[in-house]
């Protein structure tokens, strides 16, 4: 099993640290590169994906994502809008340090549904999956044959 050190930053064993006393067997990592989904469902997997991610400069994609996975967990309205409004400025607006690559019909259904005060949960949903197909059909494959990864296995 792996388990985290007591800093998150051992130089000796950075390839096997896991956040917080999360764990993983090696059976565990092993089918991370099996399925993308697998990956996404495991805390400790979408870890060591993220570290991944901020290396290829390209995080924000995961947290895009894990920030509406947390929104669509979210029941008062007030939260909801709030957490729109954030996910929105942060990743969807243009220019913004964490902007992502959405494509042009999904920037403008956002920005259509914000204007008219539709502040509904599933606002996100459609870029959501966008990004999830870009990190599996792209990101996820270097990720699996990435040092880092392979560092994992053994």
């Amino acid at each position: 099993m792996l388990k985290c050190c007591s800093s998150c930053c051992c130089p000796s064993n950075s390839s096997k640290v896991v956040p917080f006393g999360n764990v993983a067997t090696q059976e565990d990592v092993a089918n991370w590169s099996l399925c993308f989904a697998t990956l996404m469902n495991s805390k400790v997997g979408r870890y060591h994906f993220k570290r991944f991610l901020t290396k290829e400069r390209a995080d924000e994609y995961l947290s895009f994502w894990e920030e509406v996975e947390e929104l669509k967990k979210t029941v008062n309205q007030t939260e909801i809008e709030n957490k729109i409004m954030f996910i929105y400025e942060t990743y969807i607006q243009s220019h913004t340090h964490h902007e992502i690559s959405i494509s042009g019909a999904e920037r403008i259904k956002i920005n259509n549904a914000l204007k008219a005060e539709e502040f509904i949960a599933s606002i996100f949903n459609n870029v959501q999956l966008e990004i999830y197909r870009v990190m599996e059909k792209d990101i996820y494959i270097r990720f699996c044959k990435s040092p880092e990864y392979q560092g994992l296995l053994h």
